[in-house]
């Protein structure tokens, strides 16, 4: 955080923006939006003060104007740019979990509300909202790029409500490498998807809609488990995409697969794993499930790290926000990582124990936040490291298998800016 040229490339461009030594310093402001919590700005800024000087009691160091004037200064995807070093950092040093060597992928989006002001009205537009569509308000659409099998967020994106999953899917490939295994819903495939996935060497499972082509719909009908099928991208495909991405194969040889689930349905997938020895047809319904992880990812963004509990009313803090607390939690999981793995293996190795444990994700959250300024204003690395790990073993929870609640929908509770958590 204090190297000279990161700090250069995450100013928004104003003259003198942290060229000076002010109460709140660069790597001050970084670790503050990284630890926010959901009270109000000045008591998190209050709190974040005693804790960085290690005073007994919160002290009025910082006003929240202050705060929110130098917050203006710093460009959202600093956030980002950290969250790739925490990442790349990982999967250098950890045996890292996948399958049949690939790294496994999920790609999901969610839509957020976010609070009411003119700044973020003009920055996302508003749109129809509530039960009637009869109230304006501003929402964002957030695509995510993760890891399901070791819950870190390799890239966020955001857009207006008007902008689709899809599109924000091509802002990610950037981060997935040849070899990766990316896992799909319904909404996302396409001709032209396979064939950019196919010429950059990226495997993929995606569920299918029967209606949608007419191989998928021919191969729902016939008595098949397991076929092989080739697509080609159409001439409107190879116009709008074809110059940004000169390596689409006109041609993709494709395995479609049907996959019988618990409730009796059965789910059509599509995948480039055409090896049957390597890739048999009884992986597919565990590999496919494996997406489940980035719906847990969501979860904890929104119900456990409450996104939506924004700091700010800007379209830059919306976004500083976003991307801080996708950092975080990747940041969680790397932390988390050698702590899951000891437990796991203390299981295996325990044949008395009835049940196999796990971490808590939420109080392995709320101690990364915890140990945050510790590790990257005071330099105790070690220190936090060994408080985090010790919190983080003695909160397992037990794993019970084949355990399932019925889902119950209820009303979203609509407090926003409301009033802020004490």
């Amino acid at each position: 955080m204090s190297n000279d040229n990161f700090k250069s490339r995450s100013k928004d461009g104003s003259k003198g923006a942290f060229t000076r030594v002010r109460k709140l310093p660069f790597e001050h402001l970084i670790v503050s939006m990284l630890t926010m919590g959901n009270s109000s700005l000045q008591r998190e800024m209050d709190k974040f003060i005693r804790e960085a000087h290690g005073r007994e009691f919160n002290i009025r160091g910082i006003t929240k104007s202050a705060f929110s004037q130098s917050r203006k200064q710093l460009k959202p995807e600093a956030f980002l740019e950290l969250n790739e070093l925490v990442c790349n950092e990982f999967y250098e040093g950890a045996p890292y979990l996948g399958y049949n060597n690939h790294r496994v992928l999920g790609l999901d989006g969610s839509r957020l509300l976010l609070p009411n002001s003119e700044d973020i009205a003009q920055g996302f537009g508003t749109v129809g909202y509530g039960p009637n569509a009869d109230v304006q308000r501003s929402l964002a659409t957030v695509s995510f790029l993760y890891d399901v099998g070791n819950y870190l967020t390799l890239d966020a994106q955001v857009a207006a409500q008007g902008g689709s999953e899809k599109s924000l899917l091509y802002k990610h490939l950037e981060k997935v490498k040849a070899g990766d295994l990316l896992l799909m819903d319904r909404g996302y495939p396409s001709k032209a998807l396979l064939g950019i996935l196919a010429g950059k060497g990226i495997e993929f499972c995606v569920r299918m809609k029967e209606d949608w082509w007419l191989q998928v719909n021919s191969f729902a009908q016939s008595n098949a488990v397991d076929s092989e099928v080739v697509f080609e991208p159409s001439d409107k495909d190879r116009k709008e995409y074809g110059a940004q991405y000169p390596e689409m194969k006109q041609k993709v040889k494709c395995r479609l697969v049907k996959v019988l689930l618990d409730n009796g349905l059965t789910e059509i997938l599509c995948t480039s794993l055409l090896d049957t020895q390597k890739y048999p047809l009884a992986d597919f319904k565990e590999v496919y499930h494996l997406r489940w992880g980035i719906e847990e990812g969501f979860k904890m963004f929104k119900s456990r790290v409450n996104i939506e509990a924004f700091t700010g009313k800007s379209a830059v803090s919306v976004k500083q926000d976003i991307y801080a607390k996708a950092m975080m939690m990747s940041l969680c999981a790397a932390f988390a990582f050698p702590i899951e793995q000891k437990v796991k293996a203390e299981y295996a190795a325990n044949k008395d124990l009835k049940h196999p444990q796990k971490i808590n994700r939420t109080t392995a959250y709320a101690n990364t936040k915890a140990v945050a300024i510790s590790m990257f204003l005071k330099s105790k690395i070690k220190q936090a490291i060994a408080a985090f790990d010790d919190i983080v073993y003695n909160t397992r929870e037990i794993v019970r298998p084949n355990r399932k609640n019925p889902r119950n929908h209820r009303p979203k509770q609509q407090h926003y800016m409301n009033y802020k958590h004490i």
